[in-house]
């Protein structure tokens, strides 16, 4: 029986309240009170936001650690349900990432193909094949700047 009392009281022990968040309104007066601690910012009161009353008529400790932790259960619900979504939305974003890794590398197809179609414009029995593949390597000449590392620098200054 006093190990049960030992264990109930260490648990209610351990239940505390944050001012920030532990206060109540008045049923006399109508405004907000904390009345379990001294706070010289209810105490003073400068706005007139904060209970006066000499016996304040609110709700009790365990109504107001039952509404924080009901708070902090909504708050974590609420942090959960938007990490969800963002887990949602990084999928989305990395199926687009992959879906742009394949179309780069059609580009290094497109590169690797320069040589075949110059060989087919040159060589190729017929004329309009040949125009065909002339067409090609101008649609081609666009890329062929892709693979280069060494390049001219368009902000390069001589007078420095």
């Amino acid at each position: 029986m006093k190990a049960k009392l030992d264990v109930h009281l260490k648990n209610a022990k351990q239940n505390k309240l944050t001012t920030w968040t532990a206060n109540g309104m008045c049923e006399n007066c109508h405004y907000m009170c904390y009345p379990e601690k001294f706070e010289i910012h209810l105490f003073e009161d400068i706005y007139d936001r904060f209970c006066n009353c000499e016996i304040t008529n609110c709700i009790s400790k365990l109504e107001m650690m039952k509404r924080e932790i009901a708070r902090e259960k909504h708050a974590i619900i609420r942090r959960e349900r938007t990490l969800i979504y963002e887990l949602k939305r990084i999928g989305v974003r990395m199926e687009k990432v992959k879906e742009k890794e394949e179309k780069l590398k059609s580009v290094s197809f497109v590169a690797k193909m320069k040589l075949a179609f110059e060989n087919v414009k040159e060589n190729d029995r017929y004329k309009s094949i040949r125009t065909q593949a002339g067409r090609a390597l101008k649609q081609i000449g666009f890329f062929k700047n892709y693979n280069v590392k060494e390049r001219k620098n368009a902000n390069y200054r001589a007078d420095q």
